[in-house]
C-alpha cells in the first residue's frame, strides 16, 4: 500500500513537470489560452494521472497522461485527444497519416506499434469525478525506459498535439470553381454531411449550400448578390442556430464559405462571402406546403467587400498622406520632378492624384514611367498590412509601352544599393510576377531575370493596417528620395540647389538599439542592428573620454551625407569614424575607405585630421601594411579601429 502511495505521489509530480512543460509551449505557440488551468485528474483504466492541457473549439479535450505498473516495472507517457463523440475524434484521425484511417472501434485495449505510435481506443475512463461510458481518444504513445524521466520525453508528444491542433483549425483550403463531393465537404471543412447550413466550431466557420436540386428553398441571384433562405422547413424561420450565427458574422469572427449544388453531390464552391446587406423577410411555403416567413441574406464575394473597403483606405491614407506631406521633402517631390524633366510647372500639387490613387495601392502622380513612390494594402494571411516605399512597376500600358524605357533606370538602381549597401538595410525587398508573389528578402541590385513585363518589384517596409503611422512613412519616403534622385537623373542629391550646406558642427547622439533583449539570428545577422550597436558602442566610449558636446553621431556632412560619428578636438579640428560590419578588417576598409575619403575631400566638405575606419575585427598584418602605405604615398590620415560589440540579452 506504502509503495502504491509513493508511485503515485512520483507519478503525479512527474507529470506536473512534464505537463508544466507541454503546456508552456503550447500557450506559446498561441495553441492554448492564457486563463487555462492544467486539471489533474485520476485514469481508472490503468494505474495513472491524467492532466487536461486545454480543449479545442469544438470541446475535445487535449492533455497528458502518465501511467504505471509496479509489478511489471513499465512506464509510459500519452498525449492525446479526448471525446465522447466520436466523429469528433474520427475527424482528428482523418487528418493525420492514412496509415491511421481506419474507424474505430469500441474496445478497452490500446493498439500501438513501436515506442512512438497512434493510440485509438474507447476505453472507460473517470474524468471530472463522474464515471462515463463511450470515450474516444486518439494520441501517442511514448514508452519510457528505467532510466528516462518524463519531464525528459515530453516534446514528442507537444509537436504532435501542436501539429494536429494547428491542422486541425487551420482555415480549409480549396480554389474557387472547385467541384467536390458531400463526403469531401465535410473533411475538408470539418462539418456535419447534412443541411443547408453547417457550423464548424473547430474551424470557427460557416458552411452555407445553395442546393437547387431541391425545392424547399428559394434561393436566388441578382447580379453578384445571393439571396440566400435561412434555416428551417417548417414554420417561421427566427434569428436562432445558424440564422443567428450568419446574421452576427460581420461582428462575430465567423467565416462564411458558399457551395452552389446545381447537380445531385456535386458542390461548387464560391468561396468566402459576407452579407451584402441587411438580412429581410420573405414569404415562403413551408416543408408541408403551407405560406410562413422566412429570412432572406444577401450575401456577396467577401473580396467585393474587401476591395471596396481597401479603396476606401488606400484613398483615406493617400490623401492623409498628402496633406502631411507639406513639413517633409517629399512634398516637394512635385517641384522636384519639374526640375529634372524641364517642365513649365509642377504637374500636381500633391504627391498622390486622382488618377493614381487605385483600388489597393496608391503611386506618386507620375510615376508609371519612374521609381515610384508606392503605398499598398496586402492581405498577409489573418492580418492587413500596408506597404510603403518605392517600385518599379513592369505593367506595360499606354505611359509605359515598352520596358526598355525603364532598363537605364534599373542600372542606376543597382548602382546605388551597391555603393550604399547598408543605408535601406531595415527595409526589404519582394517582387511579383503577375500576381504570384515571392517571399522577401534583403535590398540588392534587381537580377535581369526580374526586368520583364508583367513583374513588379518593390523595396520599403509594411505594418498592420490598425497601427498606420503617417510620419514613420513620410519619413522613410525623404530617405528614399536621395536614390529616386540618382535613379531619375544620373546625379546624387547632393549637387541639387538647395541641399548644400556649409559643414557646422553640433553635438549630440541618440540611442538607436531599442529592444535590450534579441534572437541570437537577429544580433548575428541583421547588419542595420549591429551597424547600431557598434555606433552606440563607440558614442559611449568618446563621450567618456572627450565629454558629450565633442561627440555627434549621425553628423550632416554639408553636402546631402551623413557621417557615422565626428569627434571634435581643440581649434575646431575633426576625427570622422565610419563603422562597418563586414567580417574581416579588409573587407571594413574596403566598404568604409571611399565614403570617408568623400566626406573629408568632396567640395564643400569639411576636412578631418583624421579618418578611423571602425569595425569588430582585429587588424591584420597585411591590413595595418595597407594603411600604413596610404600614409606614406599619398599622406592620407586613414587609421583602423576595432570596435568590441557588447553584451546583449538574446532570446534564444
Amino acid at each position: 500500500m506504502n509503495d502504491s502511495i509513493t508511485a503515485d505521489n512520483a507519478a503525479v509530480n512527474q507529470l506536473r513537470k512534464t505537463a508544466e512543460a507541454a503546456y508552456a509551449e503550447l500557450q506559446k505557440g498561441g495553441l492554448v489560452q492564457n486563463n487555462a488551468k492544467l486539471t489533474l485528474e485520476k485514469v481508472e483504466l490503468f494505474s495513472g494521472w491524467y492532466i487536461e492541457l486545454g480543449r479545442l473549439p469544438n470541446g475535445v479535450r487535449f492533455g497528458v497522461s502518465y501511467d504505471y505498473s509496479l509489478e511489471q516495472q513499465t512506464r509510459n507517457l500519452w498525449f492525446g485527444f479526448v471525446s465522447k463523440d466520436k466523429s469528433r475524434i474520427r475527424y482528428l484521425s482523418s487528418i493525420l497519416s492514412p496509415q491511421y484511417l481506419p474507424a474505430l472501434e469500441t474496445n478497452d485495449a490500446f493498439e500501438w506499434d513501436g515506442d512512438l505510435s497512434l493510440v485509438r481506443t474507447a476505453a472507460t475512463i473517470e474524468l471530472y469525478d463522474e464515471k462515463e461510458e463511450g470515450f474516444s481518444y486518439i494520441g501517442r504513445y511514448i514508452h519510457l525506459s528505467a532510466k528516462q524521466k518524463p519531464e525528459d520525453n515530453w516534446r514528442a508528444g507537444f509537436q504532435f498535439l501542436s501539429q494536429t491542433i494547428r491542422t486541425a483549425i487551420a482555415p480549409p483550403k480549396l480554389s474557387i470553381d472547385s467541384v467536390i463531393t458531400n463526403d469531401q465537404l465535410r473533411s475538408i471543412f470539418a462539418v456535419g454531411n447534412m443541411g443547408g447550413m453547417r457550423r464548424s466550431t473547430l474551424k470557427n466557420l460557416l458552411v452555407i449550400v445553395s442546393d437547387h436540386t431541391k425545392g424547399l428553398y428559394k434561393d436566388k441571384w441578382v447580379g453578384s448578390i445571393l439571396h440566400y433562405t435561412g434555416m428551417g422547413k417548417l414554420d417561421d424561420q427566427d434569428y436562432v442556430d445558424q440564422n443567428k450565427t450568419l446574421a452576427e458574422s460581420d461582428t462575430n469572427g465567423v467565416n462564411v464559405h458558399l457551395f452552389e449544388v446545381t447537380v445531385q453531390n456535386e458542390y461548387r464552391y464560391h468561396g468566402l462571402v459576407r452579407l451584402a446587406g441587411e438580412p429581410y423577410p420573405d414569404d415562403q411555403d413551408d416543408d408541408e406546403g403551407e405560406s410562413r416567413k422566412v429570412i432572406m441574406f444577401p450575401v456577396t464575394a467577401a473580396a467585393t467587400i474587401q476591395n471596396e473597403s481597401n479603396a476606401s483606405e488606400i484613398k483615406r491614407i493617400a490623401n492623409e498622406l498628402n496633406a502631411r506631406a507639406g513639413s517633409y521633402k517629399i512634398g516637394n517631390l512635385q517641384s522636384i520632378r519639374k526640375e529634372i524633366n524641364n517642365f513649365e510647372r509642377p504637374p500636381s500639387k500633391q504627391i498622390f492624384s486622382t488618377q493614381t490613387i487605385q483600388s489597393s495601392w496608391a503611386f506618386h502622380h507620375g510615376g508609371r514611367s519612374e521609381l515610384q513612390f508606392n503605398i499598398g494594402i496586402e492581405d498577409r494571411g489573418d492580418q492587413r498590412e500596408l506597404r510603403h516605399g518605392v517600385a518599379f512597376s513592369f505593367e506595360l500600358s499606354q505611359t509605359l509601352p515598352r520596358i526598355d524605357l525603364l532598363i537605364p533606370k534599373v542600372r542606376r538602381f543597382n548602382e546605388y544599393l551597391r555603393t550604399y549597401p547598408d543605408l535601406f538595410a531595415d527595409m526589404r525587398m519582394w517582387n511579383s510576377d503577375r500576381g504570384k508573389r515571392s517571399g522577401d528578402y534583403a535590398p540588392a541590385a534587381i537580377l535581369p531575370e526580374f526586368v520583364k513585363a508583367g513583374m513588379f518589384v518593390f523595396l520599403g517596409t509594411r505594418g498592420p493596417t490598425n497601427a498606420v503611422d503617417l510620419d514613420k512613412i513620410l519619413s522613410d519616403f525623404d530617405r528614399l528620395l536621395p536614390l529616386y534622385r540618382f535613379v531619375e537623373t544620373g546625379v546624387e542629391a547632393d549637387t541639387f540647389a538647395g541641399d548644400g550646406n556649409s559643414f557646422v558642427f553640433r553635438a549630440g547622439t541618440k540611442r538607436r538599439t531599442g529592444s535590450t533583449k534579441m534572437s541570437l539570428a537577429k544580433r548575428e545577422l541583421d547588419v542595420s542592428l549591429r551597424h547600431n550597436l557598434l555606433q552606440d558602442a563607440l558614442c559611449k566610449k568618446l563621450i567618456a573620454e572627450y565629454g558629450k558636446d565633442n561627440v555627434a553621431d549621425e553628423h550632416a556632412t554639408g553636402f546631402g551625407k551623413k557621417i557615422d560619428v565626428v569627434l571634435r578636438h581643440p581649434n575646431n579640428e575633426f576625427w570622422y569614424y565610419e563603422i562597418k560590419t563586414a567580417t574581416s578588417a579588409r573587407g571594413c576598409i574596403r566598404e568604409a575607405l571611399g565614403q570617408i575619403l568623400e566626406y573629408s575631400y568632396w567640395p564643400r566638405a569639411r576636412e578631418a585630421i583624421r579618418l578611423i575606419i571602425c569595425g569588430e575585427s582585429r587588424l591584420d598584418a597585411d591590413a595595418d601594411s595597407y594603411l600604413k602605405q596610404l600614409k606614406t604615398r599619398f599622406s592620407l590620415p586613414v587609421s583602423y579601429e576595432q570596435l568590441v560589440m557588447p553584451a546583449i540579452e538574446t532570446s534564444d
